[in-house]
């Protein structure tokens, strides 16, 4: 996605999916899978939340109710239009808000039973907060299951929402618990990590279940911005880094040599909480899309090529889909059950016809002697 309101210099151009990114007699090309232009609203071409959503919704939703993980990541300089196509406003949601309605007016619409639950966090200052229960005095902890092989956040607090209205009203809540940016600067303070629960249990008690997990990361910070505050500023970059270096490793797997033990790669996602709460979505059963903004401004040249670079190295992650489908075990013992009886009553018949045919021939040759 492109954001700016009034470039003076326009740096990058979209020409189907592919992206040109210019400065003098430096030119850089990338072919995306989707390209928006989101600058000019009176701009034949320009893309809003809408449109925006409605390209990624199967990727994300549509997966989601057939029982795969997906997730949505936003990476981008500071004020280039992340939180806005994430998260959007009351009049123009974003992905977040559009995707909690989509869900609920879906699950009122299907044969089978959908339980949806919402959970949202904020790592700000590497502490990890509840932004539903802020008051909670129970921290969050991340801990890797090895059976699973899936991070889990122990005491986050997961709200069953049936209606949309009830849905919405959780989310806005916790939107406003947020850490906020000072007037003087757009850039937000922390990582908002916003988690979708979707449970869905069929006739015959088959059950799948499926996250959304989406993510709106804080940009990075520099030191001559105004009201830098060294703490806040050092912990989002030490984050955005160690996100760089797993993403950079991961992509050296996937293209190093056939010949070379890929598994044994070590990928250092406990390097930050930001690295570790995002694993499943990089290395597990996952479908990830990485929203990527920019701005189209010359003077934002460098930083545009930094996300870009960075989008260009996730697009060689292959991740296996796998459905997350739970059957009901006592109808499962019970079609077992069946089926030895059907094979044990097969093998009776075969049994009896052995013995049949062998009274056949033995009476065939006595009557011979």
């Amino acid at each position: 996605c492109l954001h700016s309101e009034n470039p003076k210099e326009c740096a990058a151009k979209i020409r189907g999916k592919t992206l040109y990114l210019t400065k003098k007699d430096l030119e850089r090309l990338f072919f995306l899978d989707h390209a928006f232009w989101s600058c000019n609203k009176r701009d034949r071409h320009f893309a809003g939340n809408a449109e925006v959503y409605g390209t990624l919704k199967p990727y994300l939703l549509d997966l989601a109710f057939s029982g795969c993980n997906s997730a949505c990541i936003g990476f981008g300089e500071s004020a280039s239009g992340k939180t806005y196509s994430l998260i959007g406003t009351k009049a123009d949601p974003g992905i977040m808000r559009r995707i909690v309605s989509d869900a609920i007016k879906r699950s009122n619409h299907v044969e089978n039973k959908i339980f949806v639950h919402l959970a949202i966090m904020e790592l700000h200052n590497n502490n990890l907060v509840d932004l539903i229960s802020p008051s909670s005095s129970r921290p969050l902890k991340l801990k890797y299951d090895r059976t699973t092989k899936n991070v889990n956040i122990e005491n986050l607090c997961r709200v069953p929402v049936s209606t949309e209205k009830e849905a919405l009203s959780v989310l806005e809540r916790a939107l406003e618990s947020r850490t906020h940016p000072t007037k003087s600067t757009l850039s937000n303070k922390a990582h908002t990590i916003f988690k979708l629960y979707i449970t869905s249990v069929s006739k015959d008690r088959t059950k799948k279940a499926a996250c959304i997990t989406i993510a709106d990361l804080a940009g990075s910070e520099s030191w001559n911005q105004k009201n830098f505050d060294p703490q806040e500023g050092t912990e989002i970059n030490k984050s955005l880094c160690a996100l760089a270096t797993v993403i950079s490793m991961i992509h050296n797997r996937e293209t190093s040599s056939p010949s070379k033990n890929k598994k044994k790669t070590f990928v250092p996602f406990r390097e930050s909480k930001l690295t570790f709460l995002l694993q499943d979505n990089f290395q597990g059963a996952s479908k990830t899309v990485i929203l990527g903004t920019i701005s189209p401004a010359t003077s934002h040249f460098f930083e545009s090529l930094c996300t870009l670079k960075f989008i260009a190295k996730t697009n060689c992650i292959q991740q296996k889909l796998t459905v997350n489908e739970e059957k009901d075990q006592t109808r499962l013992i019970q079609a077992l059950r069946h089926e030895v009886k059907f094979l044990r009553e097969q093998l009776n018949q075969k049994n009896e016809l052995i013995l049949e045919l062998r009274g056949i021939i033995h009476d065939y040759y006595a009557s011979d002697a």
